[in-house]
């Protein structure tokens, strides 16, 4: 067989979605309203950032999928490219399809801006190609959990159907059972993913997935704290977080009756000491024994030229070999 590796374009998308049906455990529909929103639109980059591998008739043997997010360096703005979807249909593997679209990646995001590649979640199989082609560990995943007794979770839970304002102290609170539009999530400190220009936006249009948000303004209107948790199944998420003050990590309280879970994670990678405080506050901790028995493998980032040059590592003089806190806790999930 044949493969040519080339930039994605509209007149694969029904053949994507078809091998994408042995990464995601989606109905057809719901790949394709998945696949849509998550490659169509985004604020970072409204065309979609990914490669195909395709046979000698043009029918889709693999695709490799990136996300483009927006980080500030030095109050300045990079494009940086995240590792969402790689697959290869079982009519081609053992072909070396994944490492041909991987490599034809490498020059393909560099002619497309972008100036730096993290890779969230590899996993035990893929992340020696990634190593072989130039990535680097740069931090440890860790997850912080917040778990409810049964019976406190139901002696205090209560139902958000519709958005609810009140009154707490010196703050307005609002809570809405979804990501209300128009919301500009403050920076953090470290390297941080902008939440900026209607990324939260985009992000609350994800299909088939349930949000709650939290918004507390002080007596000028201005933003003290946001919590967004995405309700799973069996368990929630703190997608994102942010407190201007210590004390207002007091405002997860309130939230907390309407998730309805018994376990609330928060993903951390490489979390400054201010957020590793301010989940503690919120009684997030932190389960070792569970983590060595896990072993993810580390958050992976990959410089846009040769790797074995120092030069293609800085962004704005610095090296991103070198950065130890860059909050990725926010949204990232895809």
């Amino acid at each position: 067989m044949k493969i040519t590796t080339k930039p994605f374009e509209s007149k694969y998308r029904e053949g994507v979605v078809d091998v994408l049906q042995h990464l995601w455990h989606e109905g057809r529909d719901e790949r394709f309203a998945h696949f849509d929103w998550l490659y169509f639109g985004n604020p970072s980059h409204p065309e979609p950032l990914a490669v195909v591998a395709v046979n000698e008739n043009d029918e889709v043997m693999g695709f490799r999928g990136w996300v483009p997010g927006i980080v500030k360096i030095n109050g300045n703005e990079y494009l940086v490219a995240r590792a969402a979807d790689v697959v290869v249909s079982p009519k081609a593997r053992r072909q070396g399809v994944f490492s041909k679209m991987t490599v034809y990646s490498l020059s393909y995001l560099k002619e497309n801006s972008v100036h730096a590649i993290l890779n969230l979640s590899s996993n035990s199989q893929s992340n020696p190609g990634y190593r072989k082609l130039g990535w680097i560990a740069i931090t440890q995943l860790n997850i912080w959990y917040r778990i409810l007794m049964p019976s406190l979770l139901h002696s205090k839970q209560k139902i958000l159907n519709d958005k609810i304002q009140l009154i707490f102290g010196k703050h307005s609170v609002s809570l809405y059972p979804y990501i209300p539009k128009g919301l500009i999530a403050a920076e953090s400190e470290g390297l941080a993913f902008s939440m900026e220009d209607g990324q939260l936006d985009w992000y609350a249009n994800r299909p088939y997935k349930k949000y709650i948000t939290l918004t507390a303004n002080n007596a000028e209107g201005k933003l003290d704290a946001l919590y967004i948790v995405e309700i799973e199944e069996k368990m929630a998420r703190l997608l994102y977080f942010y407190c201007k003050d210590p004390s207002h990590t007091r405002f997860f309280k309130i939230l907390q009756p309407y998730i309805g879970r018994y376990i609330i994670s928060a993903w951390g990678w490489a979390l400054s000491e201010r957020n590793k405080s301010l989940l503690k506050k919120m009684g997030f901790v932190r389960i070792p024994f569970y983590e060595r028995i896990k072993k993810k493998p580390p958050i992976l980032v990959r410089s846009i030229g040769d790797p074995e040059d120092d030069n293609n590592w800085k962004i704005e003089g610095k090296d991103i070999r070198d950065i130890n806190c860059w909050n990725i806790h926010q949204i990232d999930d895809f």
